[in-house]
């Protein structure tokens, strides 16, 4: 994410918990002063800028005066290397439970999916990591475990990998067939496999682009319909989670990657759509989509 664009949500964030209204227009223009150069140049805010503009120029300085060794503590990732003691802070809350509920996870075994998957065990629930290959679900499983047993957390871990091609109609339903037949019920989906491309489009093949739509667009479909089938003959409500991006929302640059925006923009529409649909069924059955 562009470091404006973070800093104007920081920004926001902020302005929503502070009282003061000069204090956060303040703390607004001192994360990110050239939000609205134009604002920021007129009335008030021009006021405020020219106080929050030589305490950035001083910290700068005093940053850019230090040594490289230094310059290295600033570092989150320097600081992580050196010091063998630190541990990271949880990911979920201490009071919050899944105890008793399974949550599967498309693309599990690495990256946004095994994170999802790692918050669930972390919570208790029981969880099934599904990616196309076995060996690299049943690896994430391990490291997951690994991971949650060192955890003051830790609430017993019950989680199984599944192979299974979520372009393929067939081998996504035998696999929520097989996942309900281990545990009984699903509770949550979140659709997290998912491929991109930084290509530009005139050079992007049809081939890649309907490889990238299965995946994205399809897969998701596919997953997010069998689980909503087996929820509302349940009648216990549950929770469809379709990742999305904001490349769905707004055209990144400079990546140059048409299809992944619109295979991102078709996802939030389609959660959108299931929601509508699946609340008739059941108040409680609620489908989402994430950034």
């Amino acid at each position: 994410m562009p470091g404006g664009v973070a800093c104007s949500i920081i920004g926001y964030h902020i302005s929503r918990h502070t009282e003061n209204t000069d204090s956060r227009r303040t703390m607004v223009l001192f994360l990110n002063p050239f939000r609205n150069p134009r604002s920021a140049r007129t009335g008030s805010n021009a006021a405020l800028l020219s106080l929050c503009r030589p305490r950035m120029i001083a910290r700068i300085a005093r940053v850019t005066s230090l040594s490289q060794s230094q310059k290295c503590q600033f570092s989150l990732a320097s600081s992580l290397c050196q010091n063998s003691q630190y541990t990271r802070p949880p990911k979920t809350l201490p009071g919050f439970s899944l105890e008793g509920q399974t949550c599967i996870v498309t693309g599990a075994a690495r990256g946004l999916g095994k994170e999802f998957l790692t918050a669930f065990a972390r919570s208790g629930a029981n969880g099934a990591c599904i990616d196309l290959s076995l060996p690299a679900a049943t690896s994430s499983i391990e490291h997951i475990t690994s991971q949650v047993k060192t955890s003051s957390q830790s609430k017993g871990i019950n989680l199984k990998p599944y192979s299974c091609d979520v372009t393929s109609e067939s081998q996504v339903q035998s696999t929520i067939n097989q996942i309900i037949k281990d545990f009984g019920k699903i509770d949550v989906l979140v659709t997290a496999a998912g491929i991109v491309d930084n290509v530009p489009a005139e050079d992007y093949s049809y081939a890649k682009w309907r490889k990238l739509m299965d995946v994205n667009l399809d897969g998701s479909f596919l997953c997010a319909r069998e689980v909503g089938r087996h929820m509302i003959q349940q009648k216990n409500g549950g929770s469809i989670i379709l990742v999305g991006s904001m490349c769905g929302d707004v055209c990144v640059r400079p990546q140059k990657q048409a299809a992944y925006n619109a295979s991102k923009a078709a996802v939030i529409m389609l959660a959108k759509s299931l929601a509508t649909e699946y609340v008739s069924h059941y108040s409680t059955l609620k489908c989402r989509y994430t950034h």
